[in-house]
């Protein structure tokens, strides 16, 4: 694979990682439980999280 596709399969994991940690947290699920799910780490989801209040009352 060359280096611009695994640059954007890289891309398309950390996207789809994203997403569903912002369906978890949707969901009420904890940080710890999402980041054993998805790879993240436990502060990324809670960057997440704030992002996704923010979005909500903008």
């Amino acid at each position: 694979m060359t280096e611009l596709g695994k640059s954007l399969f890289e891309e398309g994991k950390l996207e789809n990682a994203i997403e569903t940690a912002k369906r978890s947290i949707k969901e009420d699920m904890s940080d710890q439980f999402i980041s054993k799910l998805v790879g993240l780490y436990i502060r990324e989801i809670q960057i997440i999280r704030i992002a996704t209040k923010t979005n909500k009352t903008n």
